[in-house]
């Protein structure tokens, strides 16, 4: 849940922090650790579909984990796509429906192309 202020001379909220639906966590830009905590936190939406929908039909849902909840909760059921060791040298990295030899293909390329413009 986002917690807000007001600010400046025309009164304008502002996002300065997040709740944790599920632990109460809160973590705000203005902790001593620049932000960092507030920065893991996680906002999940569910947009419900029609006919075999688990939720009900054409509602919307959120929430918004601290990293410890999404950690203890959907732990066992996250994968690892890549690390920021992967992420350094690939610009489609971010990209999981991709094979393997297909991103690494396309990441090649681009890098060549990249030189051959650069010179």
């Amino acid at each position: 849940m986002d917690i807000y202020s007001t600010r400046g001379a025309c009164r304008s909220l502002v996002i300065i922090g997040k709740r944790c639906d599920r632990c109460g966590r809160v973590a705000r830009a203005s902790d001593n650790d620049y932000g960092m905590e507030l920065q893991e936190f996680k906002t999940i939406n569910v947009d419900a579909g029609y006919g075999a929908s688990a939720f009900v039909d054409g509602d919307f849902w959120t929430t918004d984990l601290c990293q410890h909840c999404v950690r203890e909760v959907l732990g066992d059921y996250l994968r690892r796509v890549s690390t920021a060791e992967d992420r350094s040298g690939d610009p489609l990295a971010h990209m999981p429906t991709l094979s393997d030899a297909i991103r690494l293909e396309i990441a090649r390329a681009v890098k060549q192309e990249l030189a051959r413009k650069t010179g």
